[in-house]
Formats: C-alpha cells, sequence, structure tokens
C-alpha cells in the first residue's frame, strides 16, 4: 500500500518516498514540523466549514482502497447540505496565489479514497496558515485531478518494485531544508 503521505512526498521531491522506502531511512521531526503539528487547526476548520455550509464535520478518518493501492488519514471531512464530502487540510506555509502541488495531491487523494468508500466528492478545500493570517483554496476535484493521483501512485510503485532512484530532479531551493539532505543520493546536497 502506498500511503497519502508518500503521495505528497514524492510530489515535492521523489528522492524523500527513494531513501525511506527503498533505502529504509527514517529523517528526524524538523523544528518546521512540530510547528506545522502545533497550529491551531480548530479554528481553520471552523472557518472552512462555514465556507463550505457543512452540515456535518467528521474527524480522522482512515481510508484504505485494495483497488487503488492507496491509505491514509484524513484529519478533517465536512459533509455539506447536498451530501457531498470535502477533503480539507490545514497547512503552516507561506503560499503565493496558488496552492502547492503536492498539498492539491495529497487532498485529491483522500477525496479519491473518500469517493471509493462514502460517495460523492466534487471538491477539496485547503488552508494555509500563514504569518499575515490564512489563505483558502477551494480545488475542484475531477477526473484529470483523480487521474494525475493514480498516475502518481503508478510512479511509487514502478520506483518501489524496480528499486531505481527518480529521474525527476528536485529544486535545489528544497535540498536546503530537507531532513534527508545528508543521506540523499542526489546531487543537490547542501
Amino acid at each position: 500500500m502506498i500511503s497519502v503521505t508518500d503521495l505528497k512526498n514524492y510530489v515535492y521531491c521523489p528522492y524523500i518516498v527513494y531513501i525511506r522506502k527503498v533505502l529504509g531511512i527514517e529523517s528526524a521531526v524538523t523544528e518546521y514540523m512540530k510547528y506545522g503539528r502545533e497550529v491551531e487547526r480548530e479554528k481553520a476548520v471552523l472557518f472552512l466549514y462555514k465556507m463550505f455550509k457543512g452540515v456535518k464535520l467528521l474527524k480522522n478518518i482512515y481510508l484504505r482502497s485494495i483497488r487503488y493501492r492507496l491509505q491514509g488519514c484524513v484529519e478533517y471531512v465536512i459533509v455539506d447540505k447536498f451530501g457531498y464530502y470535502i477533503p480539507v487540510d490545514v497547512k503552516w506555509s507561506e503560499v503565493g496565489d496558488r496552492p502547492r502541488r503536492d498539498h492539491v495531491v495529497q487532498v485529491c487523494a483522500y477525496a479519491l479514497l473518500l469517493e471509493e468508500s462514502l460517495g460523492k466528492v466534487k471538491q477539496c478545500g485547503l488552508y494555509y496558515v500563514t504569518s499575515e493570517g490564512g489563505k483558502v483554496f477551494r480545488i475542484v476535484y475531477s477526473s484529470s485531478m483523480r487521474n494525475l493521483v493514480l498516475k502518481i501512485v503508478k510512479e511509487i510503485e514502478n520506483m518501489l518494485k524496480t528499486g531505481k532512484p527518480p529521474d525527476h530532479v528536485p529544486d535545489v531551493d528544497k535540498c536546503v531544508s530537507c531532513p534527508f539532505s545528508k543521506v540523499c543520493p542526489f546531487k543537490h546536497r547542501p
């Protein structure tokens, strides 16, 4: 099984998944990760709940799909008045005019799992807690997003089967703060 976190990490930098799953090396928890866990998520989720006109809030839903070989635990799912499920995630991150691609893939992977197990999904939500407050993005969950998630699952499965390092060249800026920088076989190591 591939985890939704593996998908997110793979989109951010595929070497993270390679190092963890193929080489079997785990990272220490960084200060950035600790801070992200301490964010007051409840206020952000309440804001999203009102924005999406929620009638029910589900928390910590573990989802698994044998069909898609994918699993994950979505922290928050809003059910709207039409019975649609809306996976939402709260991130501590500075962000520009668009959400980060790895976060979009993550919430769309949750949408895929929700769609299979519970029913109708047509959008997702991302809330970024920033130094200046918060920023919200609605993500349309479409067939192209579903296909992208499935394509990434196949890429990860192929990497795990072959043990071959990714071809993707990560952004050098990501390497500077990466907890795997000391063991990464890629050339951008600081």
